[in-house]
């Protein structure tokens, strides 16, 4: 049986050092009822350099009545997303 021959590979030492790739993939986002931990995520997407083309994010609909709002805060934070190269699919 031949043994299986691997080349060593010289990995990057630094982001620096990493291609970027001209798009990204687009990102997916689960929220439900935390408009509060959705808020930062969204901001900290739009301060990234390399922007996504879409987001595509996923609410679950609601247990109860108190489910409505936060839910549909999450919503309108997702409308409000300001990228025009961007498009959010709800």
């Amino acid at each position: 049986m031949a043994s299986l021959q691997v080349e060593p590979v010289e990995l990057p030492k630094y982001l620096r050092d990493v291609s970027l790739p001209p798009q990204l993939p687009p990102i997916v986002i689960t929220a439900f009822t935390r408009p509060d931990l959705l808020a930062p995520v969204l901001k900290s997407l739009a301060a990234q350099t390399l922007q996504p083309k879409e987001i595509w994010a996923f609410i679950d609909g609601t247990r109860n009545r108190q489910d409505e709002v936060p839910a549909q805060a999450c919503i309108d934070l997702l409308k409000d997303y300001e990228n025009p190269d961007c498009a959010v699919h709800i």
